[in-house]
């Protein structure tokens, strides 16, 4: 085998390299864009997180679609879902997600992102480490 057979061989293999990663990466951002809000709902019930109270809220402060206030250990945690196919949406989550917070008037509200679902308030909650095992197993 020459050496010029083995280069080509070797800027092919990076350049598929290069491709399948930012297919993974785009596909990392939006790994859950079709699961539903009840889905996610029903996926922390299951996973032991005792849900005492859900309605519904406006997603519009936060430019998602949908929004719910979730009651956890007597305290409210915000879950927004964002539908990643509006490029609105994806770029107000992406840049949420460089952030690591989202603004209220005055106040910095930490945010936990997984894929298309944003939630409020995990990091004061009692069952914090409950919540992030069960958010991140989505």
């Amino acid at each position: 085998m020459s050496w010029e057979i083995f280069a080509k061989m070797k800027a092919g293999t990076v350049l598929l390299l290069a491709v399948v990663l930012v297919f993974a990466g785009g596909c990392a951002v939006s790994r859950n864009n079709h699961r539903s809000m009840a889905e996610m709902v029903n996926h922390l019930k299951s996973s032991g997180i005792k849900i005492t109270k859900l309605q519904p809220v406006r997603p519009e402060p936060f430019k998602a679609s949908e929004g719910v206030a979730l009651q956890i250990e007597n305290q409210d945690i915000g879950l927004y879902k964002y539908d990643l196919n509006f490029e609105k949406q994806k770029t107000e989550l992406k840049r949420i997600s460089g952030l690591g917070y989202v603004s209220i008037q005055q106040w910095k509200l930490p945010v936990v992102i997984n894929g298309s679902f944003l939630f409020l308030g995990v990091e004061s909650n009692p069952k914090k480490h409950e919540l992030l095992k069960a958010i991140d197993s989505f």
